[in-house]
């Protein structure tokens, strides 16, 4: 009736526990002994302040391992608010700072900060941080700009100190064992990619006017040159390379804003070439009314095809060509890397987006504990995914405004 397989919890970043069906418990240590009663990393948020989506996810992200916790912020502009702020998440209000730089200069004993300002703040705060020499995680997309965010890899390379973008649906097991399907060649030669995120939340402003009402992603001050493609056809583009391993050759866009009041785009449409010969298109919209969350990405090879929804996380299809499809519920090991997918549960026990961004956390946290040098996290997205979501955004921008012709993607 059942297997050995073991179901693996982790709590913190330095063990795990094996659950087996013969009643075995085993404690997994990772480093050292003493790795148990290690001092928990100390960080800080920039932006996410009270009545925000991210922080909330951020905050709860960091607190599921027991490895971390939140000591200080910048979470908002508005002094009241950011008061409040620190009050919400339990942080002295001693230490709810004005501004990124007062923060590096109070706290002198940051392992990390997260940053979820506005994208027109990014740049200027994360050279700060980097330049105090702290690691960082990151909302996305980058910048505003692909100048900025060309000039803020330098900067992140030059400093050598771990970044992290939260593209965290690259913290879903069940992604991350499609990545390895597809690099297993179990689906064969791929030669179709498709990737949907429909969202409908833009269409709750179809009435209202232009201005400080309408949402800041809107706004071409503080969004930058897009609002949707920036906002969720970065996620779409970042999918599909992380499950599919493919660059992009060239590619053809068409934005639309339907929107009244939206002074970017908020809802588009773009055909991709692979660089390895595969074809692929990404459908974004943020006015698809109905829609929540529809997030989805779909491989098809000469073999067989591959599906995973975002409102259905625990499930991977695959599709064979006799037409039967196999269904993987999360728990359950395609692979062998189970440690790198991060179940959290035994089977039956859905996973969602909180789970996700605790791994991103998790696999961060600890290449940050760990003191090794270099920017990237194995598995994680760091700041060439978030300089390749840019060279996307301008080149969707920038296709869109020709008539949809075909850009190359620039090399180096």
């Amino acid at each position: 009736m059942f297997d050995n397989t073991p179901i693996r919890f982790y709590h913190g970043s330095m063990r795990a526990i094996d659950f087996r069906n013969d009643c075995c418990l085993i404690l997994h240590l990772t480093g050292d002994v003493t790795g148990m009663a290690r001092k928990k990393l100390r960080g800080a948020f920039v932006g996410g302040g009270v009545g925000s989506l991210i922080g909330p996810v951020h905050h709860t992200a960091i607190l599921m391992d027991g490895a971390a916790t939140l000591v200080a912020g910048v979470f908002s502009r508005d002094q009241e608010k950011n008061r409040a702020s620190g009050e919400y998440y339990g942080v002295d209000r001693y230490r709810c700072y004005p501004s990124v730089e007062e923060l590096v200069a109070k706290e002198r004993d940051l392992d990390w900060v997260s940053v979820m300002s506005p994208n027109n703040a990014h740049r200027a705060q994360i050279e700060t941080l980097v330049g105090a020499g702290i690691p960082v995680i990151s909302d996305k997309p980058l910048t505003t700009t692909l100048e900025d965010a060309r000039a803020l890899a330098e900067v992140i390379h030059a400093g050598n100190r771990t970044f992290a973008l939260t593209h965290a649906y690259t913290g879903y097991p069940m992604v991350r064992q499609a990545r390895d399907v597809v690099a297993s060649g179990r689906l064969g030669r791929v030669y179709k990619v498709i990737v949907d995120y429909l969202q409908g939340w833009l269409s709750d402003f179809h009435e209202v006017p232009a201005g400080p009402k309408m949402p800041w992603r809107t706004r071409r001050e503080s969004s930058g040159i897009a609002c949707t493609t920036a906002d969720i056809g970065t996620h779409a583009d970042n999918l599909a390379r992380y499950v599919t391993g493919f660059g992009i050759r060239r590619l053809a866009a068409r934005t639309n804003t339907f929107l009244p009041g939206n002074e970017l785009d908020d809802d588009l449409t773009v055909q991709v070439e692979y660089a390895g010969g595969a074809h692929g298109v990404y459908n974004a919209s943020q006015v698809a009314t109905g829609e929540r969350n529809s997030l989805s990405i779909r491989v098809y090879g000469d073999r067989a095809g591959l599906e995973w929804r975002q409102e259905h996380p625990n499930q991977l299809v695959i599709k064979e060509r006799d037409l039967s499809h196999v269904v993987y519920d999360s728990g359950r090991s395609i692979g062998s890397d189970r440690d790198n997918y991060r179940f959290r549960l035994p089977p039956g026990h859905p996973e969602g987006l909180i789970e996700a961004f605790a791994n991103v956390y998790a696999d961060s946290l600890d290449r940050i504990r760990s003191g090794s040098p270099g920017t990237d996290v194995p598995g994680v997205p760091g700041i060439e995914d978030g300089l390749r979501g840019m060279v996307f955004t301008d080149l969707v921008v920038r296709s869109s405004a020709s008539d949809s012709s075909w850009i190359e993607w620039p090399v180096g």
